[in-house]
């Protein structure tokens, strides 16, 4: 039984750092996509993934650095999350990382 319950925990314990996964990448596309606006720039894509995370994630340990030239933009999001399974939580964490990269916009017509 104990072991039943340890592996339905383990189940939801995945579930959960899959949607974080998600979210962590889904910061960075949304991050690159306004920072390749022709009327933004880098800081406001870094401010969009960062608002991104706090949203989807709340307060966790998260890091998002983003460079830009004339051609492309590129957000990089990471996160670190603790497991919530009891006696482990501790000392289990899990480093998601995502990137994205986009071309800037070149003209409007």
């Amino acid at each position: 039984m104990v072991l039943f319950i340890f592996l339905i925990l383990a189940v939801i314990q995945f579930g959960i750092v899959m949607y974080a996964q998600n979210i962590v990448t889904e910061a960075a596309q949304e991050g690159a996509r306004v920072a390749a606006s022709a009327d933004k720039g880098i800081d406001d894509g870094i401010a969009v993934a960062n608002r991104n995370l706090n949203m989807g994630l709340g307060n966790v340990d998260k890091n998002v650095k983003g460079s830009a030239n004339d051609e492309k933009v590129v957000v990089q999001t990471s996160v670190k999350i603790r497991s919530f399974l009891p006696f482990v939580g501790s000392f289990v964490r899990f480093d998601l990382q995502g990137k994205a990269d986009m071309l800037k916009e070149g003209w409007r017509s």
